[in-house]
């Protein structure tokens, strides 16, 4: 496997941090979730590195890139600094790939400067997220009992792949560039605080977008509630709350995108490019034709 050069760039005033994969080809340049870092894409980028100038993207505040000391998060901001690291590397002609909250400086950085992007690619991404701090507050699984602080990479990891069900390299790596140790202690950004309230005001509008656009949706699976108080809680929420957003969203992107096309994946989760990733490639690859 293709082993990435690490880089920095001063992008408005901040130090930000990229992986970049063999200098050849268009720029396909990817931006990560909330909380994770370049590395979380580093068993998939190989697969485009031979015909694409791939860049991985550590937005601010994230992995070991520099945080804002004013704690300005907002999808405006991080559209800039998409845009302004495009400008410092000359990028142009690109391939906008992003994961979960990246969708929203995704389409706003595409609607500034159509003129600069070839095409964009949503990984689970094209959400109306406006709202979310409501339906963080009615979700059953925030009110339950607090899992303890991890203090250890072990235990890190163990909640880690707790969460996702599986464990990968790219997410081992992913895992190593998110821990940061203060004091002899290790912990993660608590960037929830900083993202979320922001994206809370934020709604998206695609009509701006003038080049092809994908987006795939992870679609919620229909779970069938047990005699158990909190699963018939959870099954709910999901039913009534979840999958009405998720079906809006996806109404939204359809009409509101002249050149978009989406698809709709059942039986995957949010993390689909690392638990399925040939077929996210072969999505990918079939679209870019």
């Amino acid at each position: 496997m293709q082993n990435p050069h690490l880089g920095t760039n001063h992008i408005n005033g901040l130090n930000l941090q990229h992986l970049e994969w063999s200098p050849a080809g268009l720029p396909m340049v990817w931006l990560t979730g909330m909380g994770h870092t370049p590395f979380v894409f580093q068993d998939i980028i190989p697969a485009f590195s031979s015909n694409f100038h791939c860049f991985a993207f550590s937005r601010r505040g994230h992995g070991r890139s520099d945080a804002p000391t004013d704690g300005d998060y907002s999808p405006q901001t991080l559209a800039s600094d998409v845009l302004t690291f495009l400008d410092h590397l000359n990028l142009t002609d690109v391939v906008l790939v992003g994961h979960s909250i990246a969708g929203n400086e995704m389409t706003l950085a595409a609607t500034l400067q159509p003129w600069r992007f070839r095409a964009l690619i949503y990984l689970d991404a094209a959400y109306d997220r406006s709202g979310v701090l409501d339906r963080i507050r009615k979700d059953p699984l925030q009110s339950g009992q607090a899992s303890p602080q991890p203090h250890t990479p072990e235990e890190f990891r163990h909640n880690a792949q707790q969460q996702y069900g599986f464990w990968t390299h790219a997410l081992e790596a992913d895992l190593q560039n998110m821990l940061l140790e203060t004091e002899g202690r290790l912990h993660l950004r608590p960037l929830a605080s900083s993202l979320l309230p922001a994206t809370d005001q934020h709604q998206p509008d695609y009509t701006g977008i003038q080049c092809p656009a994908l987006a795939i949706y992870a679609l919620f699976p229909e779970d069938h509630p047990t005699e158990d108080d909190a699963s018939q809680q959870q099954v709910a929420f999901r039913s009534e709350v979840m999958v009405p957003w998720q079906q809006a969203s996806i109404q939204q992107f359809k009409t509101q995108c002249k050149e978009g096309q989406v698809l709709e994946w059942s039986q995957t989760h949010h993390y689909f490019f690392l638990s399925d990733p040939q077929r996210t490639v072969e999505a990918i690859r079939c679209f870019l034709r």
